[in-house]
């Protein structure tokens, strides 16, 4: 459910997500969202912290859609930019409207987020 925000540039659902990497160097990463949202023409955002840079990076943006679908980011170019030091993964998935939305409060609704790296 959208929360409250200090800027309209702000989405208002946020989910943060972290997880442990098997491996330092995988030369494939894969990123899924299985999710939807109770009302159309919400943006869903998906970024995966990049630890050379120290910030997040926006890997793919589309509309949410209203019945469960899923995302998924495949990263081949030097994906051990998103493992950190102790092995570390983060990701940050977010939701806002697009546009005018007539029905409040709308929510998100993510059912699993996935991590699959291959050496």
């Amino acid at each position: 459910r959208p929360g409250v925000v200090f800027s309209s540039q702000e989405p208002p659902i946020q989910l943060i997500v972290n997880a442990t990497s098997p491996d330092a160097t995988p030369s494939r990463l894969e990123f899924s969202v299985e999710a939807h949202c109770s009302v159309p023409n919400i943006s869903q955002r998906i970024a995966l912290y990049n630890f050379d840079t120290q910030a997040y990076e926006t890997l793919n943006t589309s509309t949410a859609t209203t019945s469960d679908s899923t995302k998924v980011v495949v990263v081949l170019l030097n994906p051990g930019r998103f493992v950190g030091p102790n092995l570390e993964l983060r990701s940050r998935i977010s939701y806002k409207a697009q546009g005018p939305v007539f029905v409040y409060p709308w929510f998100a609704r993510v059912d699993q987020v996935k991590w699959t790296l291959t050496d």
